[in-house]
């Protein structure tokens, strides 16, 4: 594997588990993103979370198509769109001086949109060229290798809620007696 081809999977396996982590975040919890965008853009408070769903929808196809060979140019079209995008409302988070939270990842607090936007745009529209440009095949591990680093990506940014979570139901699992509670 040529070093180029290399980057371009490590590429493919990291933007594909971001996109998917962010899709079934957004698909789950609208809400946050949602507020983020039209904050930004308040004609789309119409949309709502239709709207959130639908690029949710294509964060997660786009994620899928990266790892399937036949049609990883169309995703890697579709993910230099969405790297675009997502510098595109950095760049006007930050010129607005905007601090609602970005709400990418599904969360209701957390930074607004503005430089992390920006530098992951960037980084999605790189590894976007590199597919197009080198082609690259992936072996057949990859859908392994991108499943193990979306679940890690999405416990890592879902791990406020897995702590809260853990300790609410070791909290449950205590008899009364132990607990406090009488």
């Amino acid at each position: 594997m040529s070093a180029a081809n290399a980057v371009a999977a490590v590429g493919i396996y990291a933007a594909s588990a971001v996109l998917v982590c962010a899709g079934v975040a957004k698909h789950a919890v609208p809400g946050p993103a949602r507020r983020a965008v039209c904050s930004l853009v308040p004609r789309l408070e119409q949309a709502g979370a239709p709207l959130v769903r639908a690029v949710a929808t294509i964060e997660l196809l786009t994620a899928v198509g990266l790892l399937v060979p036949a049609v990883r140019p169309v995703a890697a079209v579709s993910m230099a769109a969405f790297g675009a995008g997502f510098a595109a409302v950095g760049v006007a988070g930050m010129l607005a001086s905007e601090r609602t939270p970005c709400g990418c990842f599904g969360s209701a607090t957390g930074r607004p949109f503005g430089i992390t936007n920006i530098a992951a745009g960037a980084a999605l529209s790189v590894v976007a060229v590199l597919v197009v440009v080198n082609r690259p095949t992936l072996p057949a591990m990859a859908p392994t290798v991108t499943a193990a680093l979306t679940v890690a990506l999405c416990a890592w940014l879902q791990r406020v809620h897995i702590a809260t979570l853990i300790v609410a139901t070791r909290r449950a699992a205590l008899p009364a007696e132990t607990s406090g509670v009488r």
